[in-house]
């Protein structure tokens, strides 16, 4: 059995309580997210396992147990109470590691095929897991973070089910007029969902071509959407159909998380840019 640690445990309390886009290290929580933080090659400098888990080992605990010492992560034993107290009641397995941040390239992201998710001011960490898990589904480029929540707050990783170690993610600062550009110059037309969006897009509605690499998709807060400035720097403002029993009257917006999803949907099925000297259909 892994031996008690005070110091390593103090690390992950540090780790905690200093989460932010700054820091260098974040705490993950439960089997299934560390385990694919493993298999994502993250370096994990400790794992803290509550007692009660090694006394009724499950399979889970095994098997991580062993993929632990093959990367020789130190595993240490958690009193059950100070396990508690920082996964409050929640489900996910007894277990707490502390991990490098993974650090991805702004430019290298941009320029990575697939469509690209830029979120302004969304700052409920779910919401980022929520989308970052659809993002890594749809084989998103990787996900852009303006003025909003850290990506690696333990709360979007476990709602991303680990899908943040592998979907790049980067924390902008600065004019997101910025991004807009270094977008159009990777050849990414940019998106804005918006309510009043005057192009629109349903389930049998594609979104109109997002340029060589894909688009890149901007949303902002469920609360006040993308920053006029924002939205109005984009290339096109569009809408989600929302037909409902009322003409969707009655709906106000969809929840963030959602409308990327939609989104990215229907960017899957956009139509590809022609290669350069290609006669398009309707010019021929």
């Amino acid at each position: 059995m892994a031996q008690t640690d005070s110091g390593w445990l103090a690390a992950i309390d540090r780790a905690r309580a200093t989460s932010a886009q700054a820091a260098e290290r974040c705490v993950a929580e439960g089997w299934r997210v560390i385990e694919r933080a493993l298999a994502n090659g993250v370096e994990l400098e400790a794992v803290a396992v509550a007692r009660a888990a090694f006394d009724d080992p499950l399979g889970d605990l095994d098997r991580l147990l062993d993929a632990l010492r093959q990367a020789a992560v130190p595993v240490v034993v958690a009193p059950d109470d100070w396990i508690a107290a920082r996964t409050d009641g929640r489900t996910f397995g007894p277990i707490l590691a502390l991990a490098r941040r993974p650090v991805a390239s702004l430019e290298r992201v941009v320029a990575t095929p697939g469509p690209l998710l830029v979120l302004e001011q969304v700052r409920d960490p779910g919401n980022i897991g929520a989308i970052a898990r659809s993002a890594a589904a749809f084989g998103a480029a990787g996900l852009c973070i303006i003025d909003g929540c850290d990506p690696f707050h333990g709360k979007a990783l476990r709602t991303s089910m680990g899908a943040l170690w592998r979907l790049p993610a980067v924390y902008v600062r600065g004019d997101p007029a910025g991004l807009q550009a270094l977008a159009r110059t990777a050849g990414r037309r940019n998106f804005a969902a918006a309510l009043d969006g005057d192009v629109r897009i349903a389930l049998d509605q594609p979104l109109p071509d997002g340029g060589e690499l894909g688009p890149a998709l901007w949303l902002g807060s469920e609360a006040h959407g993308l920053r006029p400035a924002t939205a109005a720097g984009c290339d096109a403002r569009v809408r989600i159909a929302m037909p409902g029993d009322d003409g969707g009257d009655s709906v106000d917006s969809l929840s963030v998380a959602a409308a990327a999803a939609v989104l990215l949907f229907a960017a899957q099925r956009a139509p590809p840019t022609p290669p350069v000297g290609a006669v398009s259909p309707r010019s021929a």
